[in-house]
């Protein structure tokens, strides 16, 4: 038996652009894989590539290659470690920008006010399931600061006194 025999195969499906019956499909229809599907699947490969370009190739393939000018993540590197310990932070959220730098006066006026039609264009959107598109000014105050009169929001009082 050979290696082809083993796979099973799906009776051919009479679609425009797909093969006729003298070629059978895999039993994955490659028009059933949707763009999420198929990107997730793809990362696997992907990250396996970027790995293995970090990792020093002569321990990846277990064969003397000739010296680099750089040889990976895993090799000693050029200049002595001074660092002791590192504090890493992945932060998610946060104020947004339209609360502390992009000051928007349009949008404040329009507070608790159905958005104009030249928002949205005509476009349904489907989150509001026939509701009314209310605008929401900003919930912070803005000050004209530094000699520039930069608007920062008074959620930051000391730097609206160093601005400029």
């Amino acid at each position: 038996m050979t290696p082809f025999e083993s796979l099973r195969f799906a009776p051919s499906i009479n679609r425009p652009g797909t093969p006729s019956a003298e070629w059978p499909e895999l039993t994955v229809d490659p028009l059933s894989i949707n763009r999420r599907t198929f990107l997730h699947r793809s990362a696997y490969g992907l990250g396996g590539l970027a790995l293995a370009s970090l990792l020093d190739r002569s321990w990846l393939t277990r064969a003397k290659a000739a010296p680099a000018s750089w040889n990976g993540a895993l090799t000693e590197p050029h200049f002595p470690i001074k660092a002791k310990r590192v504090i890493h932070l992945c932060m998610a959220g946060g104020p947004s920008h339209l609360e502390t730098f992009d000051w928007k006066p349009k949008l404040k006026e329009l507070h608790d006010q159905p958005f104009p039609d030249s928002f949205t264009k005509g476009q349904q959107l489907a989150q509001l399931q026939n509701k009314v598109l209310k605008a929401r000014g900003p919930a912070a105050t803005f000050t004209r600061s530094g000699q520039a009169g930069l608007e920062i929001s008074d959620y930051f009082p000391h730097l609206q006194s160093v601005a400029d």
